[in-house]
């Protein structure tokens, strides 16, 4: 299933992407019919924004990863689990990865930093 894009609900509403995506921003001049037709228009597409698109606009990621040695030890099981739910609450997601207490395995961590993923310092 391909993802559905700001232009295709451009083009199906028969408005510009500039004019969704000012309109998803709640911002811009326009009548209440046409906000109407394009937010209707997005929920019946599925749109979603992609976050990885944002992200690199603003530099802010909102996720964190997070390298543990070992997601089968209770004790960092239930930390990974807290660190989890505080983050949602706060609107940040989590991606994890195990090192298995390898450094060879840590090359997780280099992915996430490479691609942006890490919060900044």
């Amino acid at each position: 299933m391909a993802f559905v894009t700001l232009k295709d609900v451009a083009q199906r509403a028969g408005v510009s992407a500039a004019a969704v995506s000012q309109i998803l921003h709640n911002k811009g001049r326009f009548s209440s019919d046409t906000r109407q037709l394009v937010l209707k228009t997005v929920e019946e597409m599925g749109y979603v924004p992609d976050q990885r698109a944002r992200s690199m606009r603003s530099s802010d990621t909102k996720t964190v990863g997070l390298l543990v040695p070992d997601l089968r030890n209770p004790y960092f099981a239930d930390l990974v689990a807290s660190m989890e739910d505080e983050l949602y609450r706060h609107g940040v997601s989590t991606l994890i990865g195990t090192s298995s207490e390898s450094v060879e395995r840590q090359d997780v961590f280099n992915v996430l930093s490479s691609n942006k993923l890490m919060m900044k310092r």
